[in-house]
């Protein structure tokens, strides 16, 4: 059988949901406000948003074509297991606490996803509340050891926090004086928070020696 959507409308009391290998591009669980455990592996599944699911505690979305996942649900201080890796397509999980995700701290500290996804409070570029990269311009990027990270068109001081590909922080810093030296990191891929008056960018940082 060869299933491609799925409604539960009307099981309002349903707990766990569990769907694996199968060719599913839509699920609705509208009609779940009770939904604790939620697992889709395998599937062609392309986007969720569990914003309502307060009571979620278990999310595992391994192996599909997730290209927006929103779990800013207000609670996500409960969700024990979380498992998006084998989504490629994923850029953004949108999430209650961006810092602490970024920083895999709390309940956030098992949280498994794919070097190419990060997380943020707000998904949507043209939030008022997140910095657009290029009028930031942070530059070179790449970068090498030794050189000094640029910060332009920053109105005020800003915290940067660099964080290695695990999501463990390296190095948070207040900027006075728009630059950033990078020395002694190995090469690989960054990511960064950067947070002035309230407004957020997350990025990546390639190093290249």
């Amino acid at each position: 059988m060869n299933i491609t959507n799925v409604n539960l409308s009307g099981l309002i009391y349903l707990e766990e949901v569990t769907i694996r290998g199968n060719n599913i591009s839509t699920i609705d669980l509208n009609s779940q406000p009770n939904l604790k455990i939620l697992n889709i592996e395998a599937s062609q599944i392309t986007g969720l948003d569990l914003s309502s699911k307060t009571h979620l505690e278990e999310l595992t979305l391994t192996n599909n074509q997730l290209t927006s996942l929103n779990v800013k649900n207000n609670n996500n201080t409960i969700i024990y297991a979380f498992d998006a890796t084998g989504n490629p397509n994923l850029g953004c999980i949108q999430v209650d606490n961006q810092v602490n995700a970024i920083a895999a701290t709390g309940s956030y500290s098992s949280w498994l996803k794919d070097a190419t996804a990060s997380y943020a409070e707000n998904c949507n570029p043209l939030s008022t509340d997140t910095f657009n990269s290029d009028i930031a311009n942070i530059y070179p990027n790449p970068i090498k050891n030794n050189q000094i990270l640029q910060f332009k068109n920053i109105d005020s001081d800003f915290s940067f926090s660099l964080f290695d590909i695990s999501g463990k922080l390296i190095e948070k810093k207040v900027i006075t004086n728009n630059q950033f030296e990078i020395s002694r990191l190995p090469k690989g891929v960054y990511s960064y928070i950067l947070q002035s008056d309230n407004k957020i960018i997350t990025n990546k940082l390639v190093i290249i020696d």
